[in-house]
């Protein structure tokens, strides 16, 4: 924690390192001479921030002269009124969704005059239509989902009794071992020139030197491995990354894989999101439009666009 103007509990509570604050405060200092005005982005929401980060924050949002923050971290998608706790009046706070927890999606952005006030418009566009009406998921083909009780099914990790972190390490690098199983029987490497492929070295040190090969020896690994041997696993899977990257795919076959591979993520979160626990969503998907209230430095504010 030195270093920080508040106590610091990495991934829970956000902070500012006194480097970065004097490196906002000169940044802040040349764009107000320069006649600019700027909102803020930081990766967590504003209540998980320090005591003290609070009201540096509130500073450096007031400063930019537009009363809105933009946030991530919890994958909620929420959307608040926030009191300002040193004057009257709200900001907005948009806290962005998740390209990996469903409901996967994003949010366009944009800043206006509306009426001589500031105003927002921040769509929510949901990943899935839009990759259904490209065609680019893969949702009627047999074999490509994992189903409970495969190997490769994306919630056995938590199913499981964990008493320790390297716990989930080795059972969801065992998944993801039975992830790559399914896929390389899915789909070869059947472009007639692999010379750039990279062949890897099996879990027993011999190099591997076809797909066929490579199932071989991940259903032999994936059947006698333990937790013990997950510095093995770990080695393996890095060998398999190398393979999938480099292996040469005709394109009929790299579309596919392309359509397989989204789909997965999609159907992967949206089973976390059925196991997730109720009220922890709380996006409204309605909200798009905000009129914001007058900042500290509205009246500063080109009327501009």
């Amino acid at each position: 924690t030195r270093g920080y103007v508040d106590f610091q509990i990495a991934g829970k509570i956000g902070g500012f390192h006194v480097t970065q604050e004097a490196a906002a405060d000169a940044i802040t200092a040349s764009m107000r001479q320069e006649g600019r005005n700027w909102l803020l982005a930081s990766h967590h929401p504003y209540d998980d921030m320090g005591r003290e980060a609070q009201p540096r924050l509130d500073r450096l949002r007031d400063a930019g002269g537009v009363p809105v923050t933009l946030s991530a971290h919890t994958h909620a998608g929420e959307i608040r009124w926030n009191e300002d706790r040193e004057r009257e009046g709200q900001w907005l706070e948009i806290n962005v969704g998740s390209v990996l927890d469903a409901p996967v999606e994003f949010r366009d952005f944009q800043v206006y005059r509306y009426q001589g006030r500031l105003a927002i418009n921040s769509n929510r566009q949901l990943l899935e239509p839009l990759l259904r009406e490209a065609d680019l998921l893969a949702d009627a083909l047999p074999g490509y989902r994992p189903a409970p009780g495969d190997p490769d099914f994306y919630l056995d990790y938590s199913e499981s009794r964990l008493d320790f972190a390297s716990d989930a390490d080795f059972l969801v690098k065992r998944i993801l071992l039975a992830a790559y199983m399914r896929m390389f029987r899915l789909f070869d490497a059947d472009h007639a020139d692999q010379t750039g492929t990279y062949w890897p070295m099996g879990p027993d040190g011999v190099q591997l030197s076809s797909n066929d090969e490579i199932i071989d020896a991940i259903v032999n690994l994936h059947g006698r491995v333990a937790k013990s041997d997950v510095e093995t696993l770990t080695a393996f899977l890095y060998e398999l990354r190398e393979y999938d990257r480099t292996r040469a795919l005709s394109v009929e076959t790299s579309q596919d894989v392309r359509a397989y591979r989204l789909s997965q993520a999609l159907w992967a979160s949206n089973i976390e999101l059925i196991d997730r626990e109720s009220g922890e969503v709380t996006m409204d998907p309605d909200l798009s439009f905000f009129l914001l209230p007058p900042s500290a430095s509205d009246s500063e504010i080109s009327a501009s666009p």
